[in-house]
Order: C-alpha cells, then sequence, then structure tokens
C-alpha cells in the first residue's frame, strides 16, 4: 500500500471508527517554497534558477532531492513534469468514465475541492494513482504536486487565473 491510498485509508478509519476518540491526525505537508529555495540556493543553484524550479514542483521533498540529484536540474524539473502529464493522461485513457474524472479535475482547479458522495470512486482512484490528495481533517481534495495541477490544466486546456 502506497503512503497516498494509505493517508486515505487512515482519513476512512479514522472518520468512521472510534479512533477519533483515541488519536490525533497529523497531516505531514510539503516545505513552504521560500524554505525549499533557500535548499536550492544552500546546495549550489542560482537564486533565479531556485525560484524558477520551485514555482513548478513546490516544495515537495522528494522532487527537490531528484532536482538536486540532477546533472541539470532544469531538464529534471521537465522529466518530472512530462511522468506527471504522462500519468495523467493515461489515467483519462484507461478510466471507465473518463467525463466524470475531467469534470472533477476541472472542479478541483476552480476551487471546488469538497468530496461529493457521486465523485469518491473517482477521488479514491485518482488519490490511489498518486495524482490527487485526500485531506481528511479539511475534508477537501487537491492535486498531490504543482506539476500534477500543471499537467492537468494543460490537458485540459486550462490556464491559470
Amino acid at each position: 500500500m502506497n503512503i497516498i491510498t494509505f493517508t486515505f485509508f487512515i482519513g476512512e478509519v479514522y472518520s468512521n471508527s472510534a479512533l477519533k476518540n483515541t488519536s490525533e491526525f497529523y497531516p505531514v505537508d510539503f516545505f513552504d517554497d521560500d524554505t525549499a529555495i533557500k535548499i536550492l540556493i544552500d546546495e549550489g543553484l542560482d537564486e533565479k534558477v531556485a525560484r524558477e524550479i520551485i514555482s513548478k514542483i513546490s516544495g515537495v521533498p522528494w522532487m527537490i532531492e531528484r532536482v538536486l540529484s540532477s546533472d541539470d536540474p532544469t531538464k529534471k524539473v521537465e522529466d518530472l513534469y512530462k511522468q506527471s502529464k504522462s500519468r495523467l493522461a493515461n489515467f483519462l485513457l484507461e478510466y471507465d468514465d473518463e467525463e466524470k474524472a475531467i469534470k472533477l479535475l476541472k472542479d478541483i482547479i476552480d476551487g471546488k475541492n469538497k468530496p461529493m458522495k457521486e465523485n469518491i470512486k473517482t477521488i479514491k482512484d485518482l488519490v490511489q494513482d498518486e495524482i490527487l490528495f485526500y485531506d481528511p481533517i479539511n475534508i477537501k481534495v487537491c492535486f498531490q504536486t504543482k506539476l500534477d495541477e500543471l499537467a492537468a490544466r494543460e490537458i485540459l486546456k486550462i490556464r491559470r487565473a
């Protein structure tokens, strides 16, 4: 079981059992952009390059590690973006109800990120494929990473507001 599926599972168990009276749920978040930029600069990247990279990957620790271990950090970000885009495109190609998934993704881009009963299966599938993240404390859904949102915007042809 991967961490994303596990998070969704824990959220369900926590919400639907006696665990809510005997435990606490702590979300673990990514680095904020300023901290992530500082990490890249401290590791030898130019500030302008660091800001450009973080504008795309934000403070995702494993992405930062991959960028820093790469000979060409900018190209690595492009590779990570292509992977995100490919993962989403393949999900939509294989998904039983592509229209429902597309509508859900558009709603999330538009800020409508509260899970609805009619979308729960699609949400679970997108969470399992590590495209979306489910926050059981705030009961909301968002993209797993900024690159996933950028990929969705491109695939769905939605420009930033």
